[in-house]
């Protein structure tokens, strides 16, 4: 059986350069976001429940999911983003256990989720490795990348657990606030000290 180890992080902490770095050692990643929006996809029992709760309102002239309608609905209210999360949960969580049981020969599995803890997924690994970005580079990061307000960035910064809470909970801590050179000699360590 796997290693399975929880990579998390919050959002534009760098966790995406750090699991991409981890593919270059062959280590397969199971990429929550993905998983997300596969089962989000048209024609998707997730996309129909997501539509059920919320309404056509939700979809696009194609019959997709309108995830920057969502996103703003849900970003703006967390008992929209919890309901959000009790509708979509369960069909992520089917797809992340059939891949690892996929996977169940491989050394390590990586499960790369940005709300690893916040969805209990934690549980269900055996190590987390949480990167850890200041906040204040987080937030510029996030404005710059997704073109956000500074108001919308910190609600999404803030619909997840604090970087500090997870960093608490962390068995392993990769700091990504410098050069991600510097990074990867944090992780190239940790490999090391896993025998990888």
């Amino acid at each position: 059986m796997s290693k399975i180890v929880g990579l998390t992080g919050g959002i534009a902490t760098g966790k995406t350069q750090v699991s991409n770095y981890l593919k270059t050692f062959g280590i397969p990643i199971i990429d929550a976001d993905i998983v997300t929006k596969m089962v989000e996809a048209k024609g998707h029992e997730g996309l129909v429940a997501i539509i059920s709760e919320f309404g056509e309102d939700f979809l696009d002239v194609n019959g997709e999911l309108d995830r920057k309608k969502l996103a703003q609905t849900v970003f703006s209210s967390d008992s929209e983003l919890k309901r959000l999360v009790r509708v979509i949960n369960p069909f992520i969580g089917s797809e992340i256990y059939r891949q690892i049981n996929e996977l169940k020969d491989q050394k390590m599995v990586v499960l790369d989720a940005p709300t690893l803890f916040e969805n209990g997924y934690n549980s269900i690994v055996d190590e987390t490795v949480v990167v850890y970005t200041d906040p204040v580079k987080q937030l510029s990061r996030l404005i710059n990348r997704n073109q956000l307000s500074i108001t919308d960035a910190m609600a999404r910064i803030n619909s997840q657990w604090s970087l500090e809470t997870k960093r608490d909970l962390a068995d392993v801590i990769i700091y990504n606030s410098k050069e991600f050179d510097l990074t990867k000699l944090q992780i190239d360590d940790w490999l090391r000290n896993e025998e990888f």
